[in-house]
């Protein structure tokens, strides 16, 4: 019984540190977003601003994070990302398609 729970206490340390390492690793970068700025500088300062947080679920063609590939988070993540890209792209909504 102790094992069991020190085993469980492992696995929930491990899952609480994805979003940790998440963050430290930080976004994508060299996206679409600012290989390609929009013409205008306020919208060019803005699509530099998020593309890290923003860009993985509401920019196509950018890589998954490496998370995105264990078993119960891909699912998941791939629905997010369909999502996200259905109700804002933000290489068309920053140059005004």
């Amino acid at each position: 019984m102790k094992r069991v729970v020190i085993l469980a206490l492992l696995l929930a340390v491990a899952g609480l540190m994805i979003p940790v390492i998440n963050l430290a690793v930080g976004g994508p970068k060299g996206t679409a977003l600012t290989k390609a700025p929009p013409q205008d500088a306020a919208a060019a300062r803005v699509a530099s601003l998020l593309e890290g947080p923003c860009a993985n679920c509401h920019v196509e063609g950018v890589d998954a994070p490496w998370y995105a590939h264990l078993p119960i988070a891909s699912g998941l993540i791939a629905q997010d990302k369909d999502t996200g890209l259905a109700w804002l792209e933000l290489q068309d909504a920053l140059k005004g398609n």
